[in-house]
């Protein structure tokens, strides 16, 4: 049976939401930084620093035009296909080794470590993605604590997120709920934490010696400068 002409137009004109809720492609320019390393080894200090910069000049960009392919536009090139390249890439380098998961040192476990506790809680007020990037955030303040990144290194990290309109912080991620998804962790991860943490911009480890200490200090200074610029950021719009 033949199909009209008007249904095709209407399909054709047919145009995507102007503000798409977000979802966890965001990500891939926040996440592609940290899985660049294997076992904390740096791979490619000149790909890291694309990573960032595409996230800091392009992020905005690749928002509003949904991450699509729109080469040779001004000032942005092709900043979607290069953000996708570098997340695939970056994404089978870690696990293409470990299909069976036998280590459980991974990299690719940034971000998810509080966030299936803090998921479940408030679901559905938050997407998967905005959940991961809560715990990315709070991670960063514990390896900022650790002494693993400058203050300017955690600042550009939280900045990097916030350009991708990505939450940093969330009222019942408490204190409380990260102790018991840290002891979920343990459980899961044969007794250890291996908790994967930012030692650089593009650098990563895997640690197993966070004390109770280091979370309560990081916890602090993530509410004191995450929470206080959320309330301020809802005030304003």
């Amino acid at each position: 049976m033949p199909v009209s002409e008007e249904i095709v137009a209407k399909k054709a004109t047919t145009v995507m939401p102007e503000n798409p809720k977000q979802t966890d492609f965001q990500l891939v320019r926040i996440k592609s930084t940290w899985c660049q390393i294997k076992k904390g080894e740096a791979i490619c200090n000149s790909e890291d620093k694309i990573t960032i910069s595409q996230a800091k000049i392009h992020g905005k960009y690749m928002l509003d035009t949904k991450f699509q392919s729109h080469n040779g536009l001004v000032n942005h090139g092709d900043a979607a296909l290069k953000t996708t390249r570098l997340a695939i890439e970056t994404m089978l380098e870690e696990l293409a080794p470990n299909l069976w998961e036998d280590d459980l040192d991974r990299l690719v476990d940034f971000g998810h470590l509080i966030s299936p506790e803090l998921e479940m809680k408030v679901l559905p007020s938050l997407m998967h993605g905005e959940a991961v990037n809560i715990d990315m955030a709070f991670m960063t303040y514990v390896a900022y604590e650790r002494g693993l990144l400058t203050p300017e290194e955690k600042a550009d990290i939280i900045q990097c997120m916030k350009g991708l309109e990505l939450p940093v912080w969330h009222d019942d991620c408490n204190l409380h709920l990260i102790k018991k998804a840290l002891v979920e962790r343990l459980k899961h991860c044969g007794g250890k934490m291996r908790m994967p943490l930012p030692t650089g911009l593009g650098m990563a480890e895997i640690f197993n010696d966070i004390s109770e200490d280091t979370l309560e200090r990081a916890y602090q200074l993530w509410a004191s400068e995450c929470k206080t610029t959320m309330e301020e950021d809802f005030l304003i719009h």
